[in-house]
Order: structure tokens, then C-alpha cells, then sequence
């Protein structure tokens, strides 16, 4: 088929918001890299301002591929599907289409592969701090359980004091 059914406005349009979308998910790629290179530094203060930043970038996105949806609406394609637009198309749109259709989806490939190293590296972390609180606790549980009842040190060999709970209960 032609381009003859379509409208070459809503075509303009279309191709700007996915330009802008594109923009906006390479922007979401570079940002989760440097999140990735903070989480390796372990620099948890400077996630803020990126966690911030690709939450505005999200909500560009999503108003942006909410317009893609209208327009493709428009241009009788509800489904949003681009290949199924594209089949319509003459070969200059095809290859602008299909140029900007191949970006988009190296970008969201990116940010899923991104946000996978993100997770490993978070889950990482969080062993990491898991493991080491249990190392703290295991070191100091045989020495807060080694005092006696009067709070001295128990000698070696004594059996050292119950732990006492020191709130008082009532019923």
C-alpha cells in the first residue's frame, strides 16, 4: 500500500514523538549507567539526584508514547504497532521510520539490560550489608553474653548471667 491513506502531518508528528522518546530512553540509558558506576562505588547519597532525574525523564516517556498512541490511532493503527504502519509507507518513510523504530528499541534493550546490572548489583549490596551485620552481631554477642549478674566480666569458666529483661511487665 501507499502513503496516499495516510496523512503526512500526523506522519511528521509521529516521527517527532518517536525522535523525543528516543531521546528521552538514550537519556534514561546514560543515566543508569551512572547509577550502575554509583552502586560500584557504593555512594548511596548520590543516587538521589539520578533516581530523581529518571523519574522526570519517565514521566516524559510516558506522555510522549501516549501521543504515539494517539496518533497511531488516528493513522488506523490502534494496536500502536510501528511494523504494521511501516508496511504502509513509502520507501523514504520506511527508511526513517524504520531507522527511528531500530533506535528505539536498541535504547529499551539497553535500559533492560541496565536495569538487570542495577538489580545484581543492588541485591550484591545488600548481602553484602546482610553478612556484615551478622559479623558484628557474632562478634559482639559472645562479649555482651560474657558479663556476670552485677555487669562485671565473667571469669573464664563461670557461666555468665542470664540475659534480664530490664522493662518492667505487667498484666
Amino acid at each position: 500500500m501507499s502513503e496516499t491513506f495516510l496523512e503526512p502531518e500526523l506522519l511528521d508528528k509521529l516521527y517527532q514523538a518517536l525522535e523525543a522518546e528516543t531521546e528521552q530512553h538514550q537519556k534514561t540509558v546514560d543515566l543508569l549507567q551512572r547509577k550502575k558506576a554509583v552502586l560500584v562505588t557504593r555512594k548511596p547519597k548520590d543516587l538521589i539526584p539520578i533516581d530523581r532525574e529518571l523519574m522526570s525523564i519517565s514521566r516524559k516517556s510516558r506522555q510522549l508514547e501516549s501521543e504515539c498512541r494517539e496518533i497511531m490511532a488516528k493513522l488506523g493503527h490502534p494496536d500502536g504497532r510501528l511494523e504494521n504502519l511501516i508496511a504502509r509507507l513509502d520507501a523514504e518513510n520506511v527508511r526513517r521510520f524504520r531507522d527511528v523504530r531500530m533506535r528505539l528499541s536498541r535504547a529499551v534493550q539497553d535500559m533492560g539490560r541496565l536495569n538487570q546490572e542495577s538489580r545484581s548489583l543492588l541485591d550484591l549490596s545488600l548481602n553484602w550489608i546482610q553478612e556484615t551485620v551478622e559479623i558484628i552481631t557474632a562478634a559482639i554477642s559472645p562479649e555482651a553474653a560474657s558479663y556476670d549478674a552485677q555487669g562485671g566480666k565473667a571469669k573464664n569458666g563461670e557461666t555468665p548471667a542470664p540475659i534480664q529483661s530490664t522493662v518492667n511487665h505487667s498484666v
